[in-house]
């Protein structure tokens, strides 16, 4: 009982109650996971062994892969008719999805950059003012046998990345373009030989025949690669305000797979919190005046506390194991109080989540393969094993609900886009938005169901409903 019926007093002593209890309630926790030492070396060593098998596959994958998907948006400041003819075979391109007007208009610069931000494209393509003009009038000054100026210009395609795509496919492009330039380049000057051929055979023939003089040829020059269409190197600065490097599986995996570890630890916990119910281990608490939210506040603290250990090991075996093991390292380059706020609103929506379907769940076996299934699930739609930008449209729109898309997208932005705090409070306020709302339905689950807490923090009894 409380001393005194004073509300000051009493909040007073409540809150003093609350700091003596709360570590007991942590030793309390950490206890009943240290029982379980091959469910504790589960939640570390299983996301792990993930990692590290699924970098490596992928890694061998992306090296050799020869079809992929890219959704690209073309510039077209030339407008001739060589501009429009390579614009249709880009379109035709096998695995190349091109947007080449917004509303009716074509595309500037300033809406490709827009399209780039908003995750729309991986890729915009500039054809650049007069590169019809200019690399016909190289293809002609190539078929008339003059061999190309030291520092003569030539027009270029221009290509800009997301930094988020991974090094890989940006180079399939750069080399797809490439190929389409130097066939177009071969297209041009053969015609304009073609056309030139008349004249250079009127040249051989003596005047008054219709006959060539002996030995006489039209000599064809020699082909250059690149000498009346270039390719200019990919750009990623000119997006963003820091030259990014081109990310590897492992920039991509580290975050996305730590983000999964911690949403599994729906397991621990759920078969920590049902056997609490099945041994009326709440019951007695409760009756030994601890409050419902003195537990859940515990168990919140200790279950963070794991999931910040799980990123950070994650992290460790990115930068030190993969390595080891033939892969690109890990870079991390981030914000750190970008990173360490990001973190904690993902460890919040993980714990959140696994609260509020453990206190739903009416057994461990329930609540293990409702659990297990749900995280896998989400890490599918979340981009965890897929990179959303291969889903089809409709996957993408479901995968934009999903509390894993919100964490792996903001750890992407933040690693491979150099993004600020700023940049990811939306996906920072839908996290933790989201593990609040599940750490106040496992209260409501877990308390209000079975007791009816009194209106007054003075009246320490509880009666069974």
């Amino acid at each position: 009982m409380y001393s005194s019926n004073i509300p000051g007093e009493i909040c007073e002593t409540d809150s003093r109650r609350t700091m003596t209890k709360l570590p007991h309630i942590l030793r309390k926790e950490l206890l009943v996971l240290l029982r379980d030492r091959i469910g504790l070396a589960f939640i570390f060593l299983m996301p792990l062994a993930v990692l590290i098998v699924v970098t490596l596959v992928q890694d061998g994958a992306f090296k050799s892969v020869s079809k992929f998907q890219v959704r690209a948006a073309l510039v077209n400041e030339d407008h001739s008719d060589m501009s429009h003819t390579l614009a249709t075979t880009l379109a035709q391109a096998d695995g190349m999805q091109l947007i080449t007007e917004i509303e009716g208009r074509p595309l500037n610069r300033l809406d490709a950059q827009e399209l780039i931000r908003l995750k729309q494209v991986q890729v915009y393509i500039v054809f650049p003012k007069d590169l019809g003009s200019l690399a016909t009038a190289a293809a002609s000054h190539w078929a008339e046998g003059n061999e190309p100026q030291p520092n003569a210009f030539v027009p270029a395609i221009e290509t800009y990345f997301d930094p988020g795509i991974s090094g890989g496919y940006q180079a399939i492009v750069h080399i797809a373009l490439q190929n389409l330039a130097q066939s177009k380049e071969l297209e041009l000057g053969m015609r304009q030989w073609a056309a030139a051929m008349p004249r250079k055979m009127a040249d051989l023939m003596p005047e008054g025949t219709k006959l060539p003089r002996p030995n006489g040829t039209v000599p064809l020059p020699e082909f250059r690669v690149g000498h009346a269409i270039a390719v200019a190197q990919p750009a990623n600065a000119a997006i963003i305000a820091h030259a990014a490097q081109l990310p590897s599986m492992s920039q991509f995996n580290v975050p996305a797979y730590a983000v999964f570890a911690m949403f599994f630890i729906v397991i621990p916990i759920s078969s920590c919190l049902l056997r609490e119910r099945n041994e009326s281990t709440l019951t007695r608490l409760l009756t030994m005046q601890v409050r419902p939210d003195q537990m859940i506040l515990g168990k919140l603290l200790t279950y963070l506390g794991i999931s910040l250990v799980q990123f950070c090991m994650m992290l460790a075996a990115g930068l030190w194991v993969l390595p080891l093991l033939g892969t690109q390292p890990f870079i991390l380059n981030a914000n750190p109080l970008a990173l360490i706020a990001l973190t904690l609103s993902t460890s919040l929506a993980a714990v959140g989540f696994a609260l509020a379907l453990a206190s739903t769940a009416t057994s461990t076996e329930q609540s293990a393969m409702i659990g297990s299934t749900s995280v896998v699930m989400f890490a599918a739609l979340g981009g965890v094993m897929v990179p959303v930008f291969f889903m089809p449209p409709v996957m993408q729109q479901i995968s934009s609900f999903t509390p894993l898309n919100w964490a792996v997208t903001a750890y992407q932005d933040l690693f491979t886009r150099g993004a600020t705090i700023s940049e990811i409070a939306p996906r920072m306020l839908l996290l933790a938005s989201f593990g609040t709302i599940g750490v106040a339905w496992s209260w409501r689950r877990l308390f209000r169901r079975e007791w009816r807490v009194p209106a007054k923090w003075g009246d320490r009894s509880l009666e069974k409903r």
